[in-house]
């Protein structure tokens, strides 16, 4: 027996009222409607039910965790073969008849950015704090979201509530993501191994910068001089630490949480002690993972050629997120070691 039909085109699904078209992604379809509880929720329709398990999966994961969307119930919709041809037609899209299900998920009326314009810095801070305590909750629970981005964040009573875990992945380490968004590091792609971590701290240096200047990074900081005169040495620290162009040298988000721009007890000079780069030799597994990488951005003969040992101990006195703009800012030549730049 059916349970999806089109009616004045109108989708209608059994048990449900008031359904709308909200939004569509790559491999989903998304509508608002309300249940038999009179309670909003949010619909999500796709051909591809191993991306509506892997969020249902990851929904289950972190059940119990705060500020982490959670699913009730996956469904196999059952429609007629006239009532298919009249959705597609409407949305422009292609699903199957035999294989089309649906997640059932709650609504959040606001994201991120439509929310934080009413705020002043000091409330969006507070705001960017919550959200990477919940990024680092759900990586303790080795859950990787790999898509942060405003439209991910979902505001509900004034707390934060990350959504979409369609790209999470459960493995600390992965080849390949499939993330074109312009919040994401697209260089890391080009990287043997990604680590999922950093992956998700770059987005999140990418929101925060947002949150200050209205617009993710385009590219990777060379350095932070021109930041800083714009919103301050405290807060370009943290965004340029996030998003280094090396994924190793990232700041983590548990890390990031004793940043002197979410924890007042902490000095900037005390966070880069703490978290200073302090590497006696290039590391071995970083050029293993990496080296192809390494080898289309840079020439190099071998990794100690043309090092001194007074640029290595004036980058390590530097520390912290001088050492790092110093690092990124190396030009490096068929005579300067790959090693020069991330010492």
């Amino acid at each position: 027996m059916k349970n999806v039909s089109i009616s004045n085109k109108r989708i209608l699904v059994q048990g449900y009222t008031n359904i709308n078209f909200l939004a569509q992604g790559s491999f989903v379809t998304c509508f608002t409607a309300t249940n038999s509880e009179n309670i909003q929720v949010v619909i999500t329709v796709s051909n591809d039910v191993q991306e509506l398990q892997t969020r249902l999966n990851m929904s289950q994961k972190l059940a119990g965790l705060e500020g982490v969307q959670q699913f009730s119930h996956l469904k196999q919709l059952v429609v007629s073969d006239e009532d298919l041809e009249q959705f597609n037609k409407l949305y422009s899209q292609e699903f199957e008849k035999d294989n089309l299900f649906a997640l059932v998920g709650p609504y959040y009326e606001q994201n991120l950015i439509s929310f934080v314009k009413q705020l002043k810095m000091k409330q969006k801070l507070e705001l960017f704090n919550k959200i990477l305590k919940i990024v680092n909750s759900i990586h303790s629970k080795n859950v990787y979201h790999m898509d942060l981005k405003p439209s991910n964040i979902m505001i509900q009573n004034n707390q934060p509530i990350l959504i979409d875990f369609g790209q999470a992945v459960t493995d600390q380490e992965v080849q390949v993501v499939l993330n074109t968004s312009a919040y994401a590091p697209k260089h890391d792609v080009y990287s043997c191994m990604i680590l999922s971590e950093k992956f998700d701290s770059y987005c999140l240096g990418n929101i925060l910068h947002e949150l200050y200047i209205g617009q993710p990074l385009a590219s990777p900081l060379a350095n932070i001089d021109k930041l800083k005169q714009i919103i301050g040495e405290q807060a370009a620290s943290c965004i340029f630490g996030l998003t280094f162009y090396q994924q190793e040298f990232r700041y983590s988000p548990t890390s990031c949480l004793n940043h002197p721009l979410f924890n007042e007890n902490t000095s900037l000079e005390e966070f880069n002690n703490a978290n200073r780069i302090i590497v006696s030799r290039f590391p071995s597994n970083l050029l293993s993972r990496n080296q192809s990488s390494i080898s289309r951005n840079y020439s190099y003969t071998n990794v100690y050629q043309g090092v001194s040992k007074g640029k290595m101990k004036a980058l390590c006195d530097l520390g912290g997120i001088e050492a790092l703009s110093e690092i990124q800012s190396c030009t490096l030549s068929v005579e300067t070691s790959v090693a020069d730049a991330f010492i």
